[in-house]
């Protein structure tokens, strides 16, 4: 089989080429997009077989052309293939696109319910034509007359070309007055301005095709220009089609990458083309150099090129045709990442107003959580996600009015309403366009999900009071019954002194003495029961003040002695010398309070003793507070929240520990110690650095 080839590649084909890229990515979203639909129409098949014949019919030409161009002899199977699809798409294109608006018009001329394609024999014979001029252009005769297209060698005449030509100018023709005629249904009304402009532009292009195919045969240096003419006559009707079909995205979907690889096709032809042909063509005079080596690694180093390429264009065009696109991709990303990190509602605001401020221009942002104080209207209006008060009923553009709102975005999931936010707009800024109205629908979405987290937060916030109010009530529960001895002891010698005193009705220096033990046993008894108080209410102490480690010890073992004697338990502290330091004493405090009562309880079963060490290590003080009892599990955390040993431990005591000893910039581990038992190590500093 022989080849009726144009040898020399000229400007005009590689205008073709890129023609043939522009045509094979529309098309082929084209066919995407039909091909995936659910439920497709009956109609809509037989577009979609029109679009696959154009789909063949730029992307042989691209095969074609691309082999043509990088090198005719190493991509000869390539050229083959490619002009093969070619001719398949041009034999079929013209019976299919007259098939697809009669089917469009029958549709038309019919009810919903009741729709029937008319005639299927006389589809059937129009296809078979299709069949005809395919078996003319494909078969292998020597004939290598140029065509519009360079083709694979055919036994067609130059009366069956004229024949082709005829036909595919008639098809071209009654397909634009049909396209003219389906103006004006409802079933479709986005297409209205569609097929008047497709019809028009048909009929026009008949009559070019006509006049330009009937002319053939033409010289080597015209068919190239006629072949690309009918590249852009094929690519037209479909980019106004996709258009109508994908709207207010056609520059994303289409145009974006369209421009995007014909770019890149152009940038590899040019390399091959002028560089590395011509570097090897150099080097093919020294006959020591693999110059088909030196070929292929260069075209290996162009391949790895073509990604960072790529990704550098796209970015390139994004910062030229899209930059609204863009700074709305970019601001939906800040605004995304900041939600993230915010913990109330007035932060939703200020991180709001100072994102979209330049974005969308507004002026004021005002965040509703309380449903409450939301108009009962807005909420009730399931249709519209964002209100704009010029299209509101009465009640709403009132309450718009009275909060000075230019629009109002309902922020929910689907539970519902979680809130509002209204929006004042700039005195420039009128309304919005589709693609702003698409930013403010994202961050609404995304303001759903932040409403649900801190609504989660805010829940596990008040069970962690909740439960940390019930560790404290229960720990002072048994302070209370651990000390009730040493309530009860002043009391019963203040009540004996007086009772003696209204007997014998002492004087003098009797009378000074038992007033002075009163006196004592009063003192004592109001300590005890401050002791008590700053437990219960360690937020009164939470300044950095000097402080005897010794004292807040030694009144910690006082609060817990009964508790120690009841389960026969010796608390052990013998200072060496008097240590102070700076820190807070009511934390101070808890952490040793219940450090001590954890070693007691966990002496009841196993252990007799309890010790306490404190000493000065260079600018730390160490704390150790060991038990004799049953020991720790080296492999359980006994910091983690909510583990406990205890059947009626909340497993919150030590947790609240670790977290007041970081609060005092220290730090807390736990071992098992020398005597058996836990023992807990703290190291504080003895001064705050700020």
């Amino acid at each position: 089989m022989e080849l009726a080839l144009i040898t020399q590649f000229t400007w005009t084909d590689g205008f073709s080429l890129i023609s043939s890229v522009l045509g094979t990515i529309l098309y082929g979203i084209i066919v995407y997009a039909l091909l995936f639909k659910k439920k497709p129409q009956v109609q809509e098949k037989i577009v979609l077989v029109t679009a696959i014949t154009f789909f063949l019919y730029f992307i042989g030409n691209f095969f074609a052309l691309f082999a043509r161009a990088l090198a005719e002899d190493l991509f000869k199977s390539t050229y083959i293939i490619g002009w093969i699809l070619n001719l398949i798409g041009l034999s079929f294109m013209p019976a299919s696109l007259l098939h697809s608006f009669f089917v469009y018009k029958d549709y038309k001329n019919r009810s919903i319910n009741n729709i029937n394609i008319i005639n299927p024999l006389t589809y059937g014979l129009l296809h078979l034509l299709s069949f005809y001029f395919l078996y003319q252009f494909t078969w292998n005769i020597d004939n290598k007359t140029i065509l519009p297209w360079p083709v694979l060698t055919s036994n067609i005449t130059p009366l069956q070309f004229k024949l082709f030509s005829w036909w595919l100018g008639l098809c071209t023709a009654i397909s634009g007055i049909i396209s003219f005629s389906l103006k004006g249904n409802p079933r479709w009304k986005r297409f209205d301005n569609y097929f008047p402009i497709n019809g028009i532009f048909l009929f026009l292009a008949s009559i070019l095709t006509i006049s330009l195919l009937s002319s053939h045969p033409w010289t080597i240096e015209i068919a190239p220009i006629v072949r690309f003419l009918f590249l852009i006559m094929a690519f037209i009707p479909g980019a106004t089609l996709g258009y109508y079909l994908v709207r207010y995205q056609f520059l994303n979907v289409l145009i974006k990458p369209t421009i995007l690889y014909s770019v890149l096709t152009a940038i590899i032809i040019i390399v091959y083309q002028f560089g590395i042909r011509n570097i090897a063509h150099y080097l093919s005079n020294y006959d020591m150099i693999n110059v088909r080596m030196v070929e292929i690694i260069l075209m290996v180093i162009l391949v790895f090129l073509f990604h960072p390429i790529r990704i550098y264009l796209h970015r390139k065009m994004n910062q030229l045709f899209f930059q609204d696109t863009e700074k709305y991709k970019s601001t939906i990303h800040k605004v995304s990442q900041n939600l993230k990190k915010i913990t109330n509602y007035k932060q939703i605001e200020r991180l709001l107003l100072d994102r979209l401020e330049s974005s969308l221009h507004i002026k004021k942002i005002k965040v509703f959580q309380n449903i409450d104080k939301i108009e009962s209207e807005i909420l009730k209006n399931k249709s519209d996600i964002i209100i704009n008060k010029e299209f509101a009923s009465e009640i709403i553009f009132e309450w718009m009015e009275n909060y000075d709102f230019d629009l109002v975005g309902q922020i929910k999931d689907s539970d519902g309403i979680l809130g509002i936010i209204g929006l004042k707009l700039k005195p420039y800024k009128v309304g919005f366009n589709p693609n702003e109205m698409h930013l403010l629908n994202t961050i609404l979405n995304q303001l759903a999900l932040t409403f649900r987290n801190l609504k989660l937060v805010e829940n596990h916030i008040n069970l962690e009071k909740a439960i940390l109010r019930q560790e404290k009530l229960s720990t002072l529960g048994q302070i209370s019954t651990s000390i009730s001895h040493e309530v009860k002891n002043p009391l019963h010698s203040i009540y004996t002194l007086v009772q003696v005193m209204e007997e014998e009705e002492p004087k003098g220096k009797e009378l000074k003495r038992d007033l002075s033990i009163i006196r004592t046993e009063i003192k004592d008894l109001s300590e005890i029961l401050n002791e008590i108080l700053k437990y219960a209410n360690p937020k009164t102490q939470t300044e950095y003040v000097p402080i005897n480690i010794n004292q807040i010890i030694n009144k910690t073992i006082r609060l817990l002695s009964k508790e120690a004697q009841n389960s026969k338990i010796n608390i052990d502290y013998k200072p060496s010398h008097e240590i102070i330091f700076i820190s807070i004493p009511g934390k101070l405090k808890e952490i040793i309070f219940n450090l001590t009562l954890n070693g007691i309880q966990a002496c009841k079963d196993k252990g007799k003793l309890i010790k306490i060490t404190v000493t000065e290590i260079n600018d730390l003080i160490k704390i150790i507070i060991t038990d004799d009892g049953p020991g720790i599990d080296n492999n359980i955390d006994l910091f983690e929240p909510f583990y406990t040993t205890k059947d009626d431990g909340t497993g919150l005591g030590l947790t609240i520990v670790k977290s007041k000893v970081e609060e005092l910039g220290g730090t807390i581990k736990v071992y098992n110690g020398e005597l058996g038992g836990a023992e807990f190590i703290i190291l504080l500093p003895k001064e705050i650095y700020s």
